[in-house]
């Protein structure tokens, strides 16, 4: 089989679970092992095995560029956070159609009194998640694997920086390693609504990948909302998903969809050994 192009593609393991759409597909499944590529690919001889997804071979490709994992930028609510938050309620509350960005409409509004009371509405939201905020599960062990492997992590969030502060501090109460001593240990960099213009425009992540000197493709970025996954692409990352009961419209745009934080480990780990196989 040639170039997959179309529809989703499956591949699971007993270790963990990825799915790949017609963008990331530029991959191949040889003896159970992930090769991913994203651009300057090319077909080489096929030494292919079927796959429960599809009982078909699948043609070996793989990118003649480095596609090691050298840096990943995360999002925070509801990819590093349990989501806690209905953001239909906030809508309601501040009168804000669904295709409308909220944060873009705060900006719309001219007398200055009530676009204070508009962002003071939307704090008060914020505070509501930080309050019951909780951490998503193996958090700590992708971490640590980020860590001890030196990939520099950074957040970019349209959060406020009371919100960061508040994950920081649930973060660092849980680390029973040790290993993270402050916010430094757990970011590089940390990016919030501050900085504008905020995601989906990829600014923040181009400077992300200026600042660590990395080439953006080289660069994972990890969310759950369609404004992550818009910023990750047009930065020129890779992009993956974390899955949950609202984003399933949003697989198609994301290059890799995972259930668990756990999982990226395992992704990374086989883009090395690719790396290292074509090294």
């Amino acid at each position: 089989m040639g170039f997959i192009t179309n529809s989703l593609f499956y591949y699971r393991t007993t270790k963990y679970k990825l799915q790949l759409n017609s963008k990331a597909i530029r991959t191949l499944i040889h003896f159970e092992t992930i090769f991913y590529t994203t651009s300057s690919f090319r077909e080489i001889k096929s030494k292919s095995v079927s796959t429960k997804a599809q009982d078909k071979v699948a043609t070996m490709v793989y990118n003649t560029n480095n596609t090691e994992i050298q840096g990943v930028i995360f999002d925070m609510d509801g990819t590093l956070t349990i989501p806690v938050l209905d953001f239909k309620i906030l809508r309601k509350r501040l009168q804000v159609p669904d295709h409308i960005d909220i944060l873009g409409y705060g900006e719309t509004i001219k007398d200055i009194q009530a676009q204070m009371k508009y962002y003071s509405a939307i704090e008060q939201f914020e505070d509501e998640g930080n309050r019951h905020l909780k951490l998503q599960p193996n958090i700590y062990r992708l971490f640590e694997y980020l860590k001890t492997h030196d990939i520099p992590t950074a957040l970019i969030t349209r959060n406020n920086r009371k919100a960061v502060d508040a994950f920081v501090s649930r973060f660092l109460d849980g680390d029973k390693t040790n290993m993270f001593k402050n916010e430094d240990d757990i970011f590089s960099m940390i990016i919030t609504r501050d900085f504008t213009p905020v995601k989906p425009h990829p600014a923040a992540a181009h400077f992300v990948c200026n600042q660590w000197d990395i080439p953006t493709n080289s660069v994972l970025f990890v969310g759950d909302e369609l404004q992550d996954i818009q910023c990750g692409n047009s930065a020129g990352n890779m992009t993956a998903l974390k899955l949950k009961a609202t984003n399933e419209n949003i697989k198609p745009h994301a290059d890799i969809c995972v259930d668990d934080l756990n999982e990226l480990i395992g992704f990374i780990e086989h883009l090395k050994k690719v790396n290292d196989n074509l090294n």
